[in-house]
């Protein structure tokens, strides 16, 4: 859908095209899957919207699952605060020899950024906190 769609141009929200790419599915393995699924859901929302507003059956499985404009503004938030443990954990992975000495200062990072993102988007202060909850919990 997403090739005949850009060749259609039925993505006309966004001059580029919507890259053709599938959805990605939760990792347990991975904390970090979460943050890339959502990433990914960013990047084909014209395509997700549009398949999403097709005419279906009464009883599909998928009506209903139009995502909002609220919803999509929820899930750039949850990228925003997701992106700085991410961020942390991919400086400690691109160390050929990565060291316990230095997961310490990354996580502390993790928390500092944490604070003072739910200073500078109080609209997130549920979900930060809650994630600083937990952080402050593992560190002690």
């Amino acid at each position: 859908m997403i090739v005949i769609g850009n060749a259609n141009q039925w993505f006309t929200e966004d001059p580029t095209e919507v890259p053709t790419v599938e959805l990605l599915c939760d990792v347990k393995t991975r904390w970090d899957s979460a943050y890339f699924m959502i990433n990914r859901m960013h990047a084909l929302h014209l395509a997700i919207d549009h398949f999403l507003s097709l005419p279906r059956g009464s009883n599909d499985e998928l009506s209903g699952l139009h995502l909002t404009a609220l919803e999509w503004e929820v899930l750039q938030d949850l990228k925003v605060v997701l992106e700085i443990p991410h961020e942390a954990q991919q400086c400690m992975s691109s160390e050929s020899r990565p060291v316990l000495s230095k997961a310490v200062p990354a996580f502390e990072t993790v928390i500092l950024w944490w604070r003072a993102l739910v200073k500078n988007t109080p609209h997130c202060g549920a979900i930060i906190n809650a994630g600083l909850d937990q952080a402050e919990q593992y560190y002690q």
